[in-house]
C-alpha cells in the first residue's frame, strides 16, 4: 500500500510502498501521460513529462536508489510456528521525497490525463457521469492505482492542514475550472 506522509519541515512528503506497490504505480504514471506521438493532446505534452519527473523518482526509489525503511508485517515466532515458515518480522519500504508543489501540481494533472483516459477507453470525446461506471473504466488497474495514490496524497494534506485549509485546498483541486494543459513549467519551480 503507498504511503505518502509530510517530511519533518514540511517542505514536502515522502512517498514510500513495498516492490510491487511502486513498481504498479510507475507503470500506471507511464500509461497515463501522453506521449509525443500523440496528436490529440498535444498540449498535454510538456506537463506530462513534468510528471514523469515525479515517476523518476518513485522509480528510483523501488530500484533501492533511495531511502529505505522497515516495517512491522505482523508476523511473529507463534505464526511462523503455525505455519511452518521462517520469514523475517519486518518488510523492506522503499521511499522516495517530492516537494509540495510537484505533487499538488502532479495531482491536478492527474485528474486531467484521468479524464482523457476515460475518453480513450469509452471511446467518447465528452464525459458525462456515467462514464465513470462504464464497464472499460471502472476496473481499469491504472485509474485505480492512481486514484490510490491520490488518496494517500489527500490523506496526508488531511492531516498537514487545518480542516478549513483542507476543504479549500480539496475545493481548488477538485474544481472543474482548473485545467494545466499548457502551463509552463517554470511556474512550479518558481
Amino acid at each position: 500500500m503507498i504511503a505518502i506522509k509530510s517530511t519533518e519541515n514540511l517542505t514536502g512528503v515522502t512517498i514510500s510502498g513495498d516492490f510491487d506497490d511502486l513498481y504498479d504505480l510507475v507503470d500506471a504514471f507511464h500509461k497515463i501521460t501522453i506521449k509525443e506521438d500523440n496528436v490529440k493532446y498535444l498540449e498535454y505534452i510538456d506537463v506530462s513529462i513534468r510528471l514523469l519527473g515525479i515517476c523518476y523518482d518513485i522509480r528510483h526509489a523501488y530500484q533501492g536508489d533511495r531511502e529505505v525503511s522497515f516495517v512491522d508485517n505482523n508476523l511473529d515466532k507463534e505464526k511462523m510456528k503455525w505455519h511452518g515458515i521462517v520469514a523475517p518480522e519486518k518488510n523492506i519500504y522503499y521511499q522516495c521525497n517530492c516537494f509540495y508543489p510537484e505533487m499538488v501540481f502532479g495531482m491536478i494533472l492527474l485528474n486531467e490525463l484521468i479524464e482523457i483516459r476515460i475518453k480513450t477507453l469509452t471511446k467518447r470525446n465528452y464525459l458525462f457521469n456515467k462514464e465513470y461506471k462504464d464497464k472499460s473504466v471502472i476496473w481499469d488497474k491504472t485509474i485505480v492505482t492512481l486514484r490510490g495514490f491520490q488518496s494517500a496524497f489527500a490523506e496526508c494534506m488531511k492531516e498537514t492542514l487545518t480542516p478549513n485549509l483542507y476543504s479549500r485546498w480539496l475545493n481548488i483541486i477538485t474544481g472543474p475550472y482548473i485545467s494545466l494543459a499548457s502551463i509552463a513549467g517554470q511556474y512550479i519551480d518558481v
